[in-house]
């Protein structure tokens, strides 16, 4: 139940930067303003960086999420599907920053590419 609970916290948090990144956005022409509280960071930032690290750390809750054993209890599950849900809805927030935001769109273009060629790397190594 602590883990969950744990993880649910982190969710909180990136729930707060990915509302500043998508309001960075809205301000049109300001997305770097704010960008490095939504990285989580007190300096300074960009928007694609702030993008970066909030979609990398959706990513390891998820999974985190997903392996965590809650048994039969009823309760942790429905918590952990919650959560899920609200992860659900903050990558739809970063896909919406990704849209108003150039830099974030370039850098999401990036990772897109990479995944893609690691992909495709990973999948051609196992037929060899």
């Amino acid at each position: 139940a602590e883990e969950v609970l744990r993880l649910g916290a982190q969710v909180d948090d990136l729930a707060e930067r990915a509302a500043v990144l998508r309001a960075a956005g809205d301000g049109g022409g300001g997305a770097s303003t704010g960008a490095g509280a939504a990285a989580g960071d007190d300096g300074g930032g960009d928007a694609a960086t702030a993008y970066r690290v909030i979609n990398a750390d959706l990513s390891k809750i998820s999974i985190a999420l997903d392996a965590l054993d809650v048994g039969g209890e009823e309760f942790l599950r429905e918590l952990r599907r919650e959560q899920l849900q609200r992860i659900d809805a903050l990558e739809r927030e970063l896909a919406a920053a990704r849209e108003v935001i150039p830099e974030v769109a370039a850098v999401a273009a990036e990772d897109e590419a990479r995944v893609a060629m690691l992909e495709a790397a990973s999948g051609k190594a196992g037929t060899l």
